[in-house]
This record gives C-alpha cells, sequence and structure tokens, in this order.
C-alpha cells in the first residue's frame, strides 16, 4: 500500500490576501486527510479545499470550506476522490496576520 505524508504550510503567513498550497498528486490514491490549524489576534478569512483534474483549472471541494475567526484546528478526512489533484487555499480578510500550518496524509497503491 502506498502512504504518503508531507507539509503543505508551515507557520506560513497570510495578510489580507489568499495563499495555496502546492498541487499534491492523487494518482493511485483511494483516499486523503488533512489536517490545519491556525492562530493570531483578530483574524478573519476561511481555509478551505480545492481540486482538479488536469492541475490547471481548480475548483473548491464541496463543503469544505471553513471560516477562520479565532484560533482553531480542523481535520478533513476524503475517501474516493476521483480528481487528479487537490491543494489548500487559505484567505485573509484583513490585515492581521494568520499564521497557518497543514498537513496532509494519504493512503492508495
Amino acid at each position: 500500500m502506498r502512504v504518503s505524508d508531507d507539509v503543505l504550510f508551515e507557520d506560513e503567513t497570510v495578510n489580507n490576501t489568499t495563499k495555496v498550497s502546492e498541487a499534491v498528486s492523487l494518482e493511485h490514491i483511494y483516499g486523503y486527510a488533512v489536517w490545519a490549524s491556525w492562530a493570531g489576534n483578530s483574524i478573519t478569512g476561511s481555509i478551505k479545499l480545492q481540486a482538479s483534474v488536469d492541475g490547471d483549472n481548480w475548483s473548491d471541494v464541496a463543503s469544505s470550506s471553513q471560516t477562520i475567526s479565532s484560533a482553531s484546528s480542523y481535520l478533513w478526512n476524503v475517501a474516493d476522490a476521483m480528481y487528479k489533484y487537490f491543494r489548500v487555499s487559505v484567505t485573509s480578510g484583513n490585515t492581521n496576520d494568520i499564521t497557518v500550518n497543514c498537513k496532509f496524509s494519504a493512503k492508495g497503491v
């Protein structure tokens, strides 16, 4: 069984902008999990998963968006992903720094 683990964001600062992780290939992967944590003072924004079948055109993964309004964390567990790539998108809604950490784990053949 193929197992893959990696860091997508490590102490990444997001401030009044959107940052996306590098694309992760899901070739021969049956499912994956993404853990993210965020922190900061008076922060606003969102974090979500995005998917692509070609690595160029991206769409939001349904129901994956999480609101950022205070320090917290979230774990997405995705089974039967039929798209070829995923990435994480973080958007800051103001000029206060959001510090983001994000890791993923995937299993397949």
